[in-house]
């Protein structure tokens, strides 16, 4: 199950109804665990999450979600040009939580550090994520390019003929 950006308030009781899901589910299927999509992403590329509720990151409130979940989110999406990234990436790791690129305009030298922190992995590459871009004469990578530039980096797609052409 993933989230949106969304109240602080309804994230937290996110986790509470995940757990009744799990006690009763009897599809067959696991839950293995929650995916936060947001709320700290680039509001250039926030795509359908609600304006009012993206922002940077801000330790105190990821650090509070991390001990209300209590080990139930196996990844979390987050932008990693934002202040404050790459601490919020090890302090993902450091759980066992996958970090996760997604909703972001970074560039290659954004990326890079972000991966060297456990950003190893891009939501839905192609949506909502950067590709080459000119800053003046100049040209950079974007996180489109950096995912096939770096050994270990896993990505995923929305492959279902919208989000992305039949060529992609």
């Amino acid at each position: 199950p993933t989230t949106t950006s969304g109240e602080y308030r309804e994230l937290l009781d996110t986790f509470s109804v995940y757990r009744k899901a799990k006690e009763i589910n009897d599809c067959g299927a696991d839950l293995l665990g929650l995916h936060l999509e947001g709320p700290y992403f680039a509001m250039s590329q926030k795509g359908a999450q609600d304006a009012k509720y993206v922002r940077d990151f801000d330790k105190e409130e990821y650090t509070n979600i991390l001990k209300v979940a209590d080990g139930d989110i196996i990844r979390w999406s987050a932008a990693p040009e934002l202040p404050g990234a790459v601490e919020f990436a090890k302090t993902l790791t450091s759980q066992g939580i996958l970090p996760s690129i997604g909703h972001s305009d970074a560039d290659n030298f954004a990326v890079e550090p972000a991966f060297e922190a456990g950003f190893t992995h891009v939501t839905h590459l192609y949506s909502c994520t950067s590709g080459v871009h000119r800053k003046n004469a100049l040209r950079y990578a974007g996180i489109i390019e950096m995912a096939y530039l770096l050994d270990g980096m896993t990505v995923e797609i929305i492959a279902d003929g919208i989000h992305l052409p039949p060529t992609l």
